[in-house]
């Protein structure tokens, strides 16, 4: 093999290595792998996934007030071919809440969300569901759902996707969409150990837009 060749071949290396680097970093990639295939606890090594706060907006507050030692990443993911319903859905995959942890045990015991986007009358009913299994069905009050005593354990140095599946009215129309917000630190209760753990984020964090459109004929 002559000197230019073996240039050629370093330098398409070179390019691979670099290629898979930026994609391993890229929040929106991760995520979007993780909801698409629907990973399992058994299937992957949740050490490999790392969430990255990338956003920074007006209107929107950053909270750094967790004291834990514990180590716990939180981020929200969809799938976007699950991203249009029609009007009247019911049962839908909206988006997924995705936990990993660290050494300690984790439990999620209460949660809160607000609808954003259309009147909450529109937004009939919302479950947490783990895996086919209801972890929690939500209790509405205006235009939050409030999830209460979830109670959901985390094992150490493993992560749980908790999806959220909701029901909507048949009232709603053809290009309207919303999202579920975590309004403020104070709507994601989490225990690392037997420390509370506070989510360091913008808030709110904003869920997934889910949009409404009708099926062609």
């Amino acid at each position: 093999m002559n000197i230019a060749k073996v240039i050629k071949v370093y330098f398409v290396f070179v390019m691979v290595i670099s290629s898979v680097a930026l994609l391993s970093y890229n929040d929106d990639f991760g995520d979007y792998i993780l909801s698409v295939l629907h990973v399992g606890e058994s299937s992957a090594n949740a050490s490999l996934y790392t969430s990255v706060i990338a956003y920074d907006y007006e209107g929107s507050v950053f909270s750094s007030t967790n004291e834990s030692s514990s180590l716990l990443n939180f981020s929200i993911i969809n799938d976007p071919e699950k991203a249009f319903v029609a009007p009247g859905s019911e049962n839908v995959e909206m988006m997924g809440f995705l936990f990993k942890t660290g050494d300690d045990v984790s439990l999620l015991k209460d949660l809160r969300l607000k609808v954003v986007g259309v009147d909450p009358k529109y937004v009939e009913k919302a479950v947490l569901f783990d895996g086919e299994k209801i972890a929690k069905v939500g209790a509405k009050d205006g235009e939050y759902f409030s999830f209460k005593q979830i109670n959901q354990k985390i094992d150490p140095d493993a992560y749980k996707i908790l999806y959220l599946h909701v029901s909507l009215s048949s009232e709603l129309h053809t290009g309207q969409r919303f999202r579920m917000d975590i309004e403020s630190p104070d709507d994601i209760i989490l225990l690392t150990g037997s420390q509370q753990f506070i989510v360091d984020d913008y808030y709110p964090i904003e869920g997934k837009y889910l949009s409404i459109a009708v099926p062609r004929p």
